[in-house]
């Protein structure tokens, strides 16, 4: 007796029951892709923040650092003798005024045109000084900033009314960072710009 046997429906059945395995396997592929992908951005761009933030960090304490140079620089020559002293740092140069408190904002230091107008224009603009390189360079570090740090001085009266009033320097310093870059008008554009400020008693 002879048996014949018909595997068409059973091959279709096999046929139907890969595709459909196959079809489950790349919609779990892509999926796995697609949170590789999320999972992988997120990563770069925290990496990229941290960089940013810790960058950040860097330039700001480059520019205190500066700014810490020539505060020290300004006082420095302020405690010198006047004949030694850089031209802007000179008795003759120093504007002199009423210390207020409460006006804080009407002293030289304070104003936009002392660090924008040249130097020789008249007032306070008269006594900043840039800071010679050799003051922020050294033998571990020859590199310079884009703009040099700079110091303004102010000779002013602590007290009113005396014939004899107590006086002081009031030294007031900038450090800017690398990436540093100003507006026209003296405002910071890009980068970072520490102040500094310090009073030097007479008395």
């Amino acid at each position: 007796m002879l048996f014949l046997f018909s595997t068409a429906n059973g091959d279709r059945l096999d046929d139907a029951r890969l595709s459909h395995q196959s079809g489950i396997s790349l919609i779990m592929v892509l999926i796995m892709i697609a949170i590789i992908g999320v999972v992988s951005a997120s990563a770069i761009r925290s990496a990229l923040s941290n960089d940013q933030a810790t960058n950040s960090i860097r330039v700001q304490n480059l520019a205190r650092q500066y700014a810490e140079a020539a505060l020290r620089y300004c006082e420095g020559q302020l405690q010198a003798e006047d004949s030694v002293r850089t031209p802007t740092l000179r008795e003759g140069v120093l504007v002199q005024q009423q210390f207020d408190a409460i006006a804080g904002n009407s002293q030289g230091w304070a104003q936009a045109n002392t660090w924008t107008d040249a130097v020789g224009s008249g007032g306070v603009a008269n006594s900043r000084t840039v800071v010679p390189s050799s003051v922020v360079s050294s033998d571990a570090s020859s590199t310079l900033p884009a703009r040099m740090p700079e110091c303004v001085a102010e000779k002013q009266y602590l007290t009113a009314g005396n014939a004899d009033p107590d006086n002081a320097y009031v030294v007031t310093a900038r450090g800017f960072s690398p990436d540093y870059e100003s507006n026209n008008d003296g405002t910071t554009k890009s980068g970072s710009v520490v102040w500094l400020q310090s009073t030097i008693s007479l008395r």
